[in-house]
């Protein structure tokens, strides 16, 4: 609730991290698998894209790594789009559903996830992709990450707009305005970025509009007026709605 003390949930997100991170990963495989409850053990014999979302709270450099590797694999997630199952599993399908299939609109997770792990020029070019994949009219809710083009693919009844809107608005975070996690909106001058312009973006009832230069950072306008200036690398908080 507004004004809640946040500190509880943020110990139970803790507790939750941390388990994650001890009994998901596999050292066998460098990558987060499902948890078979009743053996035990991990179901290595697939790799789910969900895996990428952890991407968000991954502290381990050497696992960041570990995993960003599988999406330059063709083998594994390196695709038209990205698989829900990499494509080297045995059940691994086209005509699924989350099987194999892309979902456009979790590229926003796996983009916000790669920017927030220092790869934020990969996850513009994930979710950009899943942006372009729109046919028109119809934004598809699954298609097939084996073709190109990947939007020649699309089947079924679904037309919610819903699904690109929620990667154009990843898009905003992965460029360094940041308010995925809700409250006051950060400002982030992140690494390997192109120029970027981001037009009357609107937030806590303010407009705000940024200039990322490579090199220089980020530069944040409200009302035609510059804000706040952020030097490459770092971070400013900006209160919304002031």
């Amino acid at each position: 609730m507004c004004g809640e003390d946040p500190a509880r949930f943020e110990h139970e997100a803790e507790i939750v991290r941390e388990a994650v991170s001890r009994l998901l990963w596999s050292e066998d495989t460098r990558f987060y698998h499902d948890l078979d409850l009743a053996s035990g053990s991990l179901w290595t014999s697939a790799k789910n894209l969900d895996a990428f979302y952890w991407l968000f709270y991954e502290r381990d450099p050497e696992r960041v790594e570990s995993l960003v590797s599988e999406l330059d694999d063709e083998s594994a997630f390196c695709g038209s789009l990205l698989p829900t199952l990499s494509f080297d599993s045995p059940r691994f399908r086209t005509d699924g559903y989350w099987d194999g299939r892309a979902w456009p609109r979790v590229h926003a997770y796996v983009g916000v996830g790669l920017a927030r792990a220092g790869h934020a020029e990969l996850g513009l070019s994930w979710a950009l992709r899943a942006i372009l994949s729109n046919t028109g009219p119809i934004c598809p809710e699954t298609l097939d990450p084996t073709a190109d083009p990947v939007s020649s693919t699309y089947e079924g009844p679904c037309t919610l707009m819903g699904y690109n809107a929620l990667v154009c608005l990843a898009l905003l975070d992965i460029c360094g305005l940041e308010m995925w996690t809700g409250g006051d909106l950060d400002a982030v001058a992140r690494d390997g970025l192109p120029e970027l312009y981001i037009a009357e973006h609107k937030c806590g009832g303010a407009s705000f509009s940024a200039l990322f230069e490579p090199g220089k950072g980020l530069s944040v306008y409200s009302g035609g007026v510059k804000i706040c200036k952020v030097s490459p690398g770092q971070r400013a908080q900006i209160r919304a709605g002031t």
